[in-house]
C-alpha cells in the first residue's frame, strides 16, 4: 500500500470518523465476497478499511490489490507472519502504528462480516456524540428482549447486560481518545501476563478501561433495523477450542476484572457460556463430541467448575463425553409443560441424583395407578398392560442390590418418558 504516514506527521490533519479493522487468514474468497458487498458503501461514507493478513499465500493480497487498482483509496493492507493470531492482530489495530490517518473510532470486524447502509449511517450519527464506546446489540441478552437503543453511564450495568455480546469483534467501536490514546501492545502484555488474556484482549481492554473512568458514556444501538450480515463463504473456526475458550479462559478473564464488576461476574460468566450454541444445550454438546472437542479423555478437565458455565447436568455431560448419551432417557429433554405428577416424579429423580432419598422411596404403586388412570381412555387395554408390565420390570431392576445410581436414574427416565408420551 506504499509508505504509511505515522506518528507526529499525522498531527494537524483532519481526523476521520472510523477505521474498520479486519484480521484475516487464508480467506481470499470471503474477503472478496465481503468487499463486493460493502466497499462502495464504505467509500461513499469516507470509511477506511484496514486488513492485517496472516495468510500462507498471496491470494488475499491479490484480491485487495485488485480493488486498490480499481480506484478504492480507502482500503489498506499489511502482511503479517502466519503465526500472528486474530487476537494479536486486534492488539496491533488498537496500537494504530500502521494507520495512514487519525481516526475517532476503531471498529474491529471479522473478515466475513459487513453491515447494512442504515446501520452504517446510524453508527456515523452516534459518532458525532463522542461516546467512549458504541455497541451494536445484535441480539438481546437472554430473557431481556426489552433492551433497545439507550445509553449507559455505569460500567457495571453495561457489563451485566452486554459483556457476553462484547466478545464479538463486530459489535464494539472504541473511541481512540478516551479508550486507546496511550495503548501499547508491549505494555498491554506486560500488564496482563496471563495467557488467557490474549484470547479475550477486547474484553480485558474494554472493561478495564471503563472501570478506570469516573463516568462512562456508552451508546447501545439495538433496534429492528440493525443489519449485521455474514458472507455465506465464511464460518466460525473456534468450535474445537470451545471448552478452553468458553470455560477456562472465559471464567478466568471475568474473575480477574476489577472489583466494580464483582456483583455480576458469576452471572455474566454463565450468561454467555450457557448460550445454547456454546455450552448450554445437549444438542451443542453432542456436536462438540462429534467433532472431538468433548471426549472421555478430557471429561475431567471439562467438568471442573461446570456449574459456572452451564445448566446441563454434569451427568449428561459425562454420558455425552463417553458416547453413552441417549436423548430418550434424558429428563432435561422432556417437554416443559408436564402435569403435576410427572413433575413430582422428575423431582424424585433429581433427589436420587443428589443422594437425598433412597431408591426404595420411589412410589412405584402410585406410578402404576397413575399410568392406568391416564392411559385407560387413550390406548388399548393390551398396550396398557404392556406398559404396566414394563413399569414392574423397571421396579425389579432398580431394587436389585448392585444397581448403580446412574442406572437407577436412566431407568426412571424411561418411565417418565412413558408418561409424557401419553399426553
Amino acid at each position: 500500500m506504499g509508505e504509511v504516514v505515522k506518528g507526529d506527521s499525522l498531527r494537524g490533519k483532519k481526523m476521520k470518523k472510523v477505521a474498520i479493522c479486519v484480521p484475516t487468514h487464508n480467506h481470499p474468497e470471503v474477503v472478496g465476497d465481503v468487499l463486493a458487498k460493502s466497499i462502495n458503501n464504505y467509500a461513499n461514507r469516507d470509511i477506511d478499511v484496514y486488513y492485517l493478513d496472516s495468510s500462507t499465500n498471496s491470494d488475499t493480497q491479490e484480491v485487495i490489490e485488485q480493488y486498490q487498482r480499481g480506484g478504492y483509496k480507502n482500503i489498506y493492507y499489511k502482511k503479517v507472519p502466519p503465526t500472528c493470531g486474530v487476537e494479536e492482530k486486534v492488539l496491533k489495530f488498537f496500537e494504530r502504528e500502521d494507520f495512514s490517518e487519525e481516526y475517532q473510532y476503531i471498529w474491529p470486524v471479522k473478515d466475513r462480516v459487513y453491515f447494512s447502509v442504515d446501520t452504517i449511517d446510524r453508527v456515523l450519527e452516534d459518532i458525532e456524540h463522542d461516546y467512549d464506546v458504541i455497541l451494536l446489540g445484535a441480539m438481546p441478552p437472554q430473557g431481556r428482549p426489552d433492551i433497545f437503543t439507550k445509553e449507559y453511564t455505569e460500567a457495571s450495568t453495561f457489563y451485566r447486560d452486554w459483556a457476553w455480546q462484547a466478545t464479538s469483534l463486530d459489535v464494539v467501536l472504541y473511541n481512540v481518545q478516551t479508550m486507546l490514546s496511550d495503548f501499547s501492545v508491549a505494555e498491554f502484555k506486560k500488564k496482563y501476563k496471563q495467557d488467557y488474556n490474549i484470547y479475550w484482549c477486547t474484553i480485558v481492554l474494554l472493561f478495564n478501561e471503563l472501570a478506570e473512568k469516573r463516568q462512562v458514556s456508552i451508546k447501545l444501538f439495538r433496534d429492528a433495523a440493525l443489519g449485521i450480515y455474514a458472507s455465506p463463504l465464511g464460518k466460525s473456526s473456534w468450535k474445537k477450542e470451545t471448552f478452553k475458550i468458553w470455560k477456562d479462559y472465559w471464567i478466568s478473564v471475568n474473575l480477574e476484572l476489577p472489583s466494580c464488576y464483582d456483583e455480576y461476574k458469576l452471572f455474566v460468566i454463565k450468561d454467555a457460556a450457557s448460550l445454547p450454541w456454546i455450552m448450554g444445550s445437549t444438542e451443542e454438546l453432542i456436536r462438540l463430541y462429534k467433532i472431538g472437542a468433548l471426549s472421555k479423555e478430557n471429561f475431567e478437565m471439562v467438568s471442573t467448575n461446570w456449574e459456572l458455565v452451564s445448566d446441563v447436568p454434569v451427568s449428561t455431560l459425562k454420558d455425552i463425553a463417553y458416547g453413552k448419551y441417549n436423548v430418550f432417557h434424558d429428563i432435561s429433554s422432556v417437554k416443559k409443560q408436564v402435569d403435576e405428577f410427572t413433575e413430582l416424579l422428575i423431582g424424585v429423580v433429581e433427589m436420587i441424583k443428589l443422594d437425598q432419598i433412597d431408591k426404595m422411596a420411589i412410589p412405584f404403586e402410585e406410578i402404576a395407578r397413575y399410568l392406568t388412570t391416564k392411559g385407560i381412555n387413550k390406548i388399548h387395554r393390551n398396550k396398557l398392560n404392556l406398559l404396566l408390565g414394563s413399569i414392574k420390570d423397571v421396579e425389579v431392576f432398580i431394587k436389585k442390590e448392585d444397581v448403580s445410581k446412574e442406572e437407577i436414574v436412566k431407568a426412571m427416565q424411561i418411565i417418565i418418558n412413558m408418561l409424557v408420551l401419553l399426553d
